[in-house]
């Protein structure tokens, strides 16, 4: 049975058990186990079963650590000093050591010196030399690192409470632009199918009187007014009719990304000059300039086709959207080799009436619209970002102030001059 009695007896020292040389070094020394043990930079103390444990010596590092005076502490048992929380530890730790000759990671709170309650990790093993059977151990203070540890805790716990507030937020937000979305389609739709059905109905209405009407004869200009209403009552259902087809395209081209053509070499340059010439119909009644800054010397391999759908809905978006009733502003085109030529940059700008902080956001999301049913049908800039994305695998952002224009940055990778690039870079924005 381990004894706790109290004992001024210091330990005996540890017996050599090194050799005073050290072979092929050329060092000798003569210092003893027992001075490596006072000169360890861990805190270590022994105690010797010959007096059954009743005194401990301990090394500098310890009293450092502690914070005990060497002169009046030194050879008193760790339970004297008062350094044990739990004093029943002391014994379970020497009874376990014993045992299995060795024991690791002993976790335990001690008092210092000064009252303060660390954290501790306890390594124990015997030994044996002449003066019979000893236990070392060992002190590690872990008390920042489970200090750490719970702060890391703390952390994860609050990183998760934010990932399912952030996971609800978005199905709640996906819930709210999903019902704004089959709102805003559905209000595309119905009107012009409304519009259709109440001119089919009254159509129908109007042969069915002129049939009866039939039985009985007509005037020529009575069968010259059926036709002319037939016509326009036409006329008016198939361009609304249009219309709903139109918009189911547009749908449609919102979720498909595949381009219509391969992949091909191309001048950009050329490329933009061209599409703007099949574009007269969008700037017809406006006072719309389109400016193109591009090198006629940078040459791409990518989906033509795409490439210019991009272009297209950023050119419509700003007259529809920059320069609203008004018609009149300047959109810029621009195209930039950057680091070398390692980067390409595309630009489209304009200089409208810019884009409100609140629908920055929300610009690249599907059906999203300040102008349904103002010739803004919420795809476009969708369309955009997906083919920039996902087709050409690049990136792109809007920079925008309320008064002051906008401008779509788009990086797409492409190979560019031969050499396959992925730019995210700017340039000066000059003239604007």
């Amino acid at each position: 049975m381990l004894a706790n009695t109290t004992s001024t007896q210091r330990p005996g020292p540890l017996t050599p058990s090194i050799p005073t040389s050290v072979d092929g070094s050329g060092l000798c020394s003569d210092m003893s186990l027992e001075d490596w043990f006072d000169l360890s930079p861990l805190p270590m103390c022994f105690s010797r079963s010959s007096d059954d444990f009743a005194t401990t010596r301990w090394n500098g590092a310890w009293f450092t650590a502690f914070g005990f005076d060497p002169l009046s502490s030194q050879g008193k048992p760790g339970h004297e000093l008062g350094i044990w929380v739990n004093p029943e530890q002391r014994a379970q730790m020497l009874g376990v050591t014993i045992e299995k000759r060795s024991a690791q990671n002993i976790d335990t709170e001690m008092r210092h010196a000064d009252g303060e309650v660390r954290n501790l990790s306890l390594s124990t093993r015997t030994m044996r030399d002449s003066c019979g059977e000893a236990v070392l151990v060992s002190f590690f203070d872990v008390t920042e690192l489970q200090r750490a540890r719970v702060q890391v805790e703390t952390l994860s716990e609050a990183l998760e409470e934010l990932r399912v507030t952030t996971k609800q937020f978005v199905q709640s937000e996906t819930r709210s632009a999903l019902g704004n979305l089959v709102a805003d389609i559905s209000n595309e739709l119905n009107k012009p199918i409304g519009v259709g059905l109440t001119i089919a109905s009254s159509l129908e209405n109007r042969v069915s009187k002129f049939s009866s009407t039939l039985k009985s004869g007509v005037r020529r200009s009575e069968l010259a007014q059926f036709i002319d209403d037939a016509r326009v009552a036409s006329e008016i259902i198939t361009r609304n009719l249009t219309r709903v087809g139109s918009l189911v395209s547009h749908f449609n081209q919102a979720i498909s990304i595949q381009p219509s053509s391969d992949r091909k070499q191309f001048q950009l340059r050329k490329m933009v000059d061209e599409l703007l010439a099949t574009l007269d119909t969008v700037f017809q009644d406006t006072g719309c300039i389109v400016e193109v800054d591009i090198a006629e010397e940078i040459y791409v391999v990518t989906y033509e086709d795409a490439l210019a759908k991009v272009l297209t809905h950023l050119i419509q978006n700003s007259v529809v959207h920059a320069f609203g009733e008004r018609r009149i502003g300047t959109i810029r085109i621009e195209a930039r080799l950057l680091k070398d030529g390692k980067y390409l940059e595309l630009r489209v700008g304009d200089n409208g009436s810019g884009i409100q902080l609140k629908d920055l956001r929300h610009v690249f999301e599907p059906f999203f619209s300040t102008r349904l049913g103002q010739g803004g049908t919420g795809v476009g800039l969708h369309i955009v970002h997906n083919i920039v994305t996902s087709l050409f695998g690049g990136s792109i952002d809007v920079l925008s102030e309320v008064g002051m224009g906008a401008i779509f940055r788009g990086c797409p990778e492409f190979c560019v001059n031969g050499a396959s690039v992925k730019s995210w870079a700017s340039f000066p924005q000059t003239g604007w």
